[in-house]
């Protein structure tokens, strides 16, 4: 994920599948890895908060992961 702040720094970006939080990376580039993704519909964004509390999470992105034959 990109993310950055003109007026301060980025502290946290969170990787998230709805409200529940996947992992977090505090410096850039922001990457988390997902592992052993379970099967089914999920609705991805990221949430980047600064050093001034702000926070913006990014536009959801859904993806459907399909079972392993």
């Amino acid at each position: 994920a990109t993310a950055s702040d003109p007026g301060g720094s980025v502290t946290k970006v969170e990787f998230r599948d709805g409200t529940t939080v996947l992992g977090q990376d505090t410096s850039a580039p922001y990457a988390f890895t997902w592992r052993n993704v379970p099967p089914g519909n999920h609705v991805l964004t990221v949430r980047a908060t600064d050093n001034g509390g702000a926070v913006t999470t990014s536009n959801p992105v859904g993806i459907t992961v399909r079972p392993k034959r």
